[in-house]
């Protein structure tokens, strides 16, 4: 708008720029500059405006007036506003925490606010949207604010999900009274999830003294944030019992719990029965006395299974051409059982059944035994885990022949001297294969007529050892 005093021939002209609009820079408003032009008059003309640019402007609108004026007292006006707008601010929550309330996580619903803009309200967006799902862990919002001048602005917070605590007991416990008290059981739970890492209470406690009897244990999980959960197991505590009867021509063993266990003297050292019968067990006896007990808590037998793939024996005192060897074509299996005791040494109890093949012209031909196998057998205590035990001494059972063609007959067999030992492969059912050197000894009788004369060979073997899966 203008308005011109001017005398004629003279006229002063004066232009105002259009009204603006603009946003605070701060709360006192902002800083504008503008421009007012003006020509004409009897000489330049002068322009003041009121505020004059580079003024701070308050947040609302405010008129300039501006006036051009020459020394010949010509002038003219103009006005235009200056509207200045809040700033576009936005607020987003504080960081929000929440327990899952599923394995996919939890909604979680919030509010940004914003104000300020040319145009309010401001337009807000967030990602992802208030009543989203959100999953286990820490997601960040990025909210938005707009208006229709372009302006924006953003904030940002997290919304972290932690999964409900979560506790799983062990399996119900049974074991073996130690005294008149009962027994003393240790037992881990773990938990997980909860807002802090959570912890665990359990009544009775690990490492209490149970009652013969069933006991209930309840174990609760609980995190700073008031979250709980609960689980539970029971302990039976047995009395340790072992009965052994006949029935019939057959012998039945019953036991409480525990480990059935044998041993050929009543000093033992007893080995785990494998596979391991369930009580009440019935069995035919095989011949020579066995005695049992029942292993509960103390360490227990790792078993291996085996084979002799080679047994070569030459040499020695045998007679000259005489040979034997572990046949190629029947398989010579067997088993090992290791046990650890309290003084540091190990329990082996090993076996192989050995089918052999005898030559009498240096190997050119073979023939079988027609007897059974020998069982040859190891039971003590070593040092070492390692097999063979190298003092070992594997010996066929009493009244155990092999006979041969020819009427050669072979009688109490040992088999010792083993230049090497290794550590047993480790488990999963791994096989590990080891051929090392040894010393066979026998009695022998080259005829039916013959007296049994002692020979001793050295032997090579070859020996596959399996663990278990």
């Amino acid at each position: 708008m203008g308005l011109s005093t001017n005398q004629p021939g003279v006229a002063v002209n004066i232009t105002c720029p259009s009204n603006i609009s603009v946003m605070a820079t701060g709360p006192a408003g902002t800083t504008l500059f503008y421009t007012v032009t003006a020509s004409g008059g009897c000489t330049t003309p002068t322009i003041v405006a009121n505020p004059p640019s580079g003024s701070t402007f308050p947040i609302g609108t405010t008129t300039v007036t501006a006036t051009a004026s020459d020394t010949c007292g010509n002038s003219a006006t103009c006005s235009f506003t200056v509207t200045v707008y809040p700033q576009l601010t936005i607020a987003c929550p504080p960081n929000i925490t929440t327990a899952a309330t599923g394995p996919n996580g939890a909604t979680a619903f919030y509010n940004v606010n914003a104000t300020g803009g040319c145009s309010p309200p401001p337009f807000v967006t967030a990602n992802p949207p208030s009543g989203s799902t959100f999953p286990v862990g820490t997601n960040t919002v990025l909210a938005t604010a707009s208006d229709s001048c372009g302006n924006s602005t953003n904030c940002s917070f997290t919304v972290t999900v932690y999964p409900q605590p979560t506790i799983p007991c062990p399996s119900n416990i049974t074991v073996a009274a130690t005294g008149p008290s009962g027994a003393v059981v240790f037992f881990t739970v773990t938990a997980s999830g909860g807002c802090t890492p959570p912890t665990i209470v359990a009544n009775p406690p690990s490492g209490s003294t149970f009652p013969v009897g069933t006991t209930t244990v309840t174990v609760t999980a609980s995190d700073t944030c008031g979250n709980t959960a609960t689980c539970s197991f029971t302990v039976t505590v047995v009395r340790l019992t072992l009965t052994i009867q006949p029935v019939g021509s057959q012998v039945q063993v019953i036991w409480s719990i525990g480990t059935l266990q044998q041993a050929d003297k009543v000093e033992g050292p007893y080995i785990d029965i494998d596979p391991q019968p369930t009580s009440p067990w019935t069995f035919t006896p095989s011949g020579g006395g066995k005695f049992f007990r029942v292993r509960a808590g103390q360490p227990g037998f790792t078993f291996y299974d085996t084979e002799m793939l080679q047994l070569d024996i030459s040499g020695g005192n045998l007679p000259p051409g005489m040979r034997l060897r572990e046949s190629p074509t029947l398989a010579s299996t067997g088993k090992t059982a290791i046990s650890p005791t309290p003084g540091g040494s190990f329990v082996v109890s090993s076996f192989f059944d050995v089918f052999t093949e005898l030559s009498l012209d240096n190997g050119a031909t073979w023939s079988p035994s027609t007897s059974a196998p020998p069982h040859m057998n190891f039971v003590g205590t070593v040092p070492s885990a390692a097999l063979p035990p190298k003092d070992a001494n594997y010996v066929s059972p009493n009244q155990w022949h092999a006979l041969y063609a020819q009427g050669i007959y072979i009688t109490n067999a040992s088999h010792s001297g083993f230049v090497s030992s290794f550590p047993p492969p480790p488990p999963g059912g791994v096989t590990q294969t080891h051929t090392f050197g040894s010393t066979v000894n026998m009695q022998v009788r080259l005829c039916p007529t013959c007296p049994l004369q002692p020979i001793s060979a050295p032997a090579t073997v070859t020996v596959k050892v399996s663990s278990r899966p």
